[in-house]
């Protein structure tokens, strides 16, 4: 029997991990800008402090939402092999 770990690698690979990793980067640069005029303070710095602190949180979330899209298209894509074979 496979174990969790091994399943996983199954279906994502460095490449994939890597390009959601940098995707994330993007995203988290973005957000941070659009955080940082919410932010009620007149000091530009602590906007984007706090801004870039808010951001994190919507970051770890779109990092794991993309992580679980590729692991859904890679088994995806592996059933369609399995029912073609059989």
């Amino acid at each position: 029997m496979l174990s969790m770990e091994h399943h996983f690698y199954e279906y994502v690979g460095k490449k994939t991990v890597g390009v959601c990793v940098l995707l994330s980067m993007v995203f988290f640069v973005c957000f941070t800008f659009v955080m940082a005029p919410h932010v009620p303070d007149a000091d530009i710095k602590w906007r984007m402090i706090w801004g870039a602190y808010t951001s994190l949180s919507l970051t770890g979330v779109f990092f794991f939402a993309s992580i679980m899209l590729s692991v859904m298209m890679a088994e995806r894509r592996h059933a369609k092999k399995r029912a073609n074979k059989a």
